[in-house]
């Protein structure tokens, strides 16, 4: 149904798509997996979502976003659910004008998801993963180039390191980590020592600081 377009709005729209994953050949677990993701991203953010994370079609993923402030931690939750398959990002914010009112991402349409759509064909021919146009033009290449480095240095690490500095960056006491995975604290030490943990800390803290003054920048449009 198409809505008048009194009652169009803009919001974010946030499309994610599974690299390579038709190489893989135990699609059942990918399934299971990616649905276990989305549920658990709807239950923690469902404050920031007008239409919740669903499967439009395979393992292409689509919602919109009342605010951007939690996207990496969004992220962050799916690398946990998904890892080591890497996946492609977009965000892009601007009019949605069909479906408003099913609060459906397979559903609602308009210029912001025609746009967030071609941007994920131009990003499918880069090695980049994350690609943002949300009108916030002294925050947003900042913002994707860190995104950029921070996938590319997750999607790089074995599943031992990615739950090392994952569990390690939640707990912060290596006792605690090497308890968990069933591993020696001198193991946990090296591990993430060999990960770089403190400038993906870092790298995470400002990208973190950059999404705040993203959605601040909203406010004021």
């Amino acid at each position: 149904m198409i809505l008048a377009k009194d009652m169009a709005t803009q919001q974010f729209v946030l499309l994610i798509d599974m690299m390579d994953s038709s190489r893989l050949k135990d699609r059942q677990a990918l399934s299971v997996s990616l649905g276990e993701a989305l549920i658990e991203l709807n239950r923690q953010f469902a404050a920031d979502l007008y239409a919740p994370f669903e499967i439009t079609r395979g393992d292409e993923v689509a919602a919109v976003l009342t605010s951007a402030r939690s996207l990496y931690r969004m992220c962050r939750l799916f690398n946990d659910f998904l890892h080591p398959l890497k996946y492609r990002l977009v965000l892009c914010f601007g009019e949605l004008t069909a479906g408003l009112d099913t609060h459906r991402s397979t559903i609602i349409d308009g210029p912001a998801f025609y746009q967030a759509r071609k941007m994920m064909l131009q990003l499918k021919r880069t090695r980049r993963f994350v690609a943002l146009s949300t009108r916030a033009e002294h925050v947003d290449p900042v913002l994707q180039s860190m995104m950029n480095m921070l996938s590319w240095q997750w999607g790089g690490f074995t599943a031992l390191q990615q739950q090392v500095v994952s569990l390690y960056l939640l707990h912060r006491n290596q006792a605690t980590v090497a308890n968990q995975l069933g591993r020696s604290q001198q193991q946990i030490q090296s591990s993430l020592k060999s990960c770089g943990w403190e400038i993906i800390e870092e790298a995470e803290r400002q990208t973190k600081h950059l999404l705040a003054l993203l959605q601040r920048a909203h406010r004021q449009i």
